[in-house]
């Protein structure tokens, strides 16, 4: 658990511009461009303490996760909020260069944004939550209509 709070403690301190070992408050902005929710958060205590409380959060996830059933594991977040997407433009033709805008709008680094973005389409077309039109070079993602539908 040691070198998990070492490696938050110093991944926080590499996200954060000027901030040292014994930065004592931290503010947090997030917000979520699909449903234009937004919002701020500070936490006062030092990194090693902020580092210390996210550990604790992350291995009490990592000890559920084992005990959960493995055999359908989770889409990642960044591929749920691109179905999220997909799903709000039905009819939209999805590219993996469409895909990798939307990655693009959500703050996204550009390295592995092209990469991921391709990836999470087939990821969704495989568990039939998309369908796969057109060649090999000019294909594209539509969302997968119900049988009912």
């Amino acid at each position: 658990m040691t070198n998990l709070i070492t490696r938050v403690r110093d991944a926080i301190l590499a996200t954060l511009p000027g901030a040292t070992a014994d930065t004592t408050v931290v503010t947090i902005e997030y917000a979520w461009s699909r449903v234009g929710y937004s919002a701020r958060d500070a936490w006062s205590g030092t990194a090693d303490g902020l580092a210390d409380r996210i550990a604790a959060a992350v291995a009490a996830d990592l000890e559920e996760d084992t005990r959960e059933d493995e055999s359908t594991p989770e889409l990642s977040y960044q591929a749920q909020q691109l179905l999220a997407h997909i799903r709000d433009l039905p009819s939209f033709r999805w590219t993996t260069g469409k895909a990798a805008q939307v990655y693009a709008d959500l703050g996204y680094p550009k390295r592995g944004r092209r990469h991921n973005a391709r990836s999470h389409l087939h990821e969704l077309a495989a568990r039939d939550l998309l369908t796969v039109h057109g060649p090999h070079d000019g294909r594209y993602f539509l969302l997968a209509q119900k049988d009912g539908a």
